[in-house]
Order: C-alpha cells, then structure tokens, then sequence
C-alpha cells in the first residue's frame, strides 16, 4: 500500500497532438480521482486545438498548466519543453489517449525513494484495445517490463513503454531528453541513453499499473514504415555504439549475437522497402554479427539478396 503521508514530488506531463476526446477525457479522469498523486500536470498541445478549445479546457482545469506549442514540432520536443518547465524531481509522461491507476505514482515514487532515485523506476503495465475506456477495459495483454536484470541491449530488445514508469528529471535533463531529430521509436532511444548515464533501472512487480492503447490509426508508426524501420536501426547502432565506449570485446560480441534477430529483421524489411542505401547500412550491421549467414558481397550477385529485392537491386548494391 502507498504511504498516505509522503510528499509525491512528481510531475505530469501530457502530450497531444489532435485528439482532443481523449485529452479531456483523461484530464476529467485525474480531476476525478483524489488519489492520484502530483505535484504538478503539465499539458502540451502540438499546435492542434482551436483557440476557443484550448481556452474551454483552461476554464475547466484551472490547477492544470496548458501550453500550445507556436507550430507543429513532434512528440519529442513537447515531451522536452514539458520536462524543462516542471519543477518535480521525477517526471510522469502521458500522451492523450493514454491512462494509468489512481495508484501508480505514490507507489512509483514510493520505491523511488526507497531506493535513493534510481534514474527509472517501474512496473507492470499492459495493452488494452483501442477502443478501452476507464470503465470498461478490455486487455489483449499483461506485461512483465525483462528489466530484472537490465543492461543495454534488454532496453533494445524488449519494448515497454516508459510512461509505465517515473523518471528521475535530472537524469533526463543530463542525456538532454528525447532526440527531436526522431520521430518514430524515440522512447527507445532516450531509454537507451538514460540507463547508459547511470545503469540504475528499477523495476518492481505488481498489477498493471499503466495501460498502453494499440491500434491507434494516427499513430505515426503506422503511417511511415520507412522511417520506422530506420529508426530501428538508428537506435540498434547506438546500443553498440555505447557499449563498445563499457563494455569487453567479448560482451559486446555475445550483445550483438543476442540481438541478431533484431537486426536481421531489420535486414529482411529493408528488403521489403528496397532502399539501396538502407539496405546497405544493414548489410554493414549483419557482418559485425560474426553470424553464419547466406550473404556475402565478396563474390558477385547472392541467391538471397537476388531472391530478396530482384536482379536489378541487388547487382546496383554489390556496386556500392
């Protein structure tokens, strides 16, 4: 149970960008509950409410901070100006059409606190259908965030949203936030970053604490396979680019067979896509595996790179 005395010096910060419903909708849910715990909620808008629609939440929220971002700038730096302009120790990020337990902060903080500030702390947490409400949940999945034991490459592998979680704001403010050059995986990214600072992720079991919705059909990851894909690779590369400045040869030797899955995927969708100089980038990536595959660019044109992309592509790359 969470300590009904202790001071939650938490932020909240919300980000939306067109989704209006669920904006308000979440910010009558925490007006409605007296047990969720902040010291502050910050609301971002990346340029999409009306003027008389912003000004209609204002009236309705009073306590809450709205700001509304000039022009359109991404997810990442509203998350950013969001983190620069609160005032707790640990920061609670949200998009619109998420939505967490009445509980989930006090207990957070609670075992942050416990545990002398680790840089993330968090729990389980689980993917509901997109069209779940507050009253009537309908979960595809529960999930245990592989963080028992984390290192680099189990925050590369193995997705878990870090609104399941708190996190410490000087930490975040020391990796300078979400890369605003991303626009696609970038909670991957600053994950990666943050628990290369100080390796101190924390996670502990309960139930789900936050609920993630699937199936959204705004989502930009939907909307962009390319870029996702790429972004994919942008964040493999620097997991390995930050555990050669840690770790052994030989433990980055056994990271990159653990995750040869992820960049082979990787591969075979660059395929798909038939971007010559994607492609390439993950050929360069596959070698640095030592795994035994069939690809060479030693010796002319290959059965699986011909079979793969065609005749064509595949001679125009074994030029490069």
């Amino acid at each position: 149970m969470p300590d009904s005395t202790l001071n939650v010096d938490v932020s909240i910060i919300i980000t939306h960008y067109k989704q209006y419903s669920y904006l308000t909708n979440l910010l009558n849910y925490i007006s409605n509950n007296d047990d969720l715990s902040a010291s502050e909620i910050i609301i971002i808008d990346d340029k999409s409410l009306a003027n008389d629609d912003l000004t209609k939440l204002v009236k309705s929220h009073p306590r809450y901070k709205f700001y509304q971002n000039e022009v359109n700038r991404g997810p990442s730096f509203s998350r950013n100006f969001g983190a620069n302009i609160s005032t707790a120790k640990y920061i609670q990020f949200l998009d619109a059409d998420d939505w967490i337990t009445p509980e989930k902060i006090k207990v957070q903080y609670q075992k942050a606190v416990a545990l002398n500030f680790p840089s993330f702390v968090c729990s389980d947490w689980a993917r509901v259908t997109f069209d779940s409400d507050y009253q009537n949940l309908e979960v595809i999945q529960a999930y245990q965030p592989n963080l028992e034991e984390p290192t680099l490459i189990n925050i590369l592998i193995h997705f878990f949203p870090l609104m399941s979680g708190l996190i410490l704001k000087q930490d975040f403010i020391d990796i300078n936030g979400f890369n605003e050059e991303m626009r696609l995986i970038e909670d991957v990214n600053l994950a990666i970053r943050l628990f290369s600072l100080k390796e101190r992720f924390y996670y502990f079991k309960s139930d789900p604490l936050f609920f993630y919705r699937v199936n959204n059909p705004n989502s930009l990851s939907n909307s962009n396979e390319l870029e996702f894909w790429k972004s994919n690779l942008d964040n493999y590369k620097l997991c390995f680019d930050l555990a050669e400045k840690k770790y052994s040869l030989e433990k980055i030797q056994e990271y990159r067979s653990i995750s040869f899955r992820v960049i082979w995927l990787t591969f075979l969708k660059s395929c798909e896509i038939k971007n010559i100089i994607f492609i390439n980038e993950t050929i360069k990536e596959l070698h640095k595996t030592e795994r035994p595959i069939n690809l060479t660019l030693k010796h002319g044109k290959t059965f699986l790179l011909t079979k793969l992309i065609g005749l064509k592509l595949a001679s125009k790359l074994l030029s490069i």
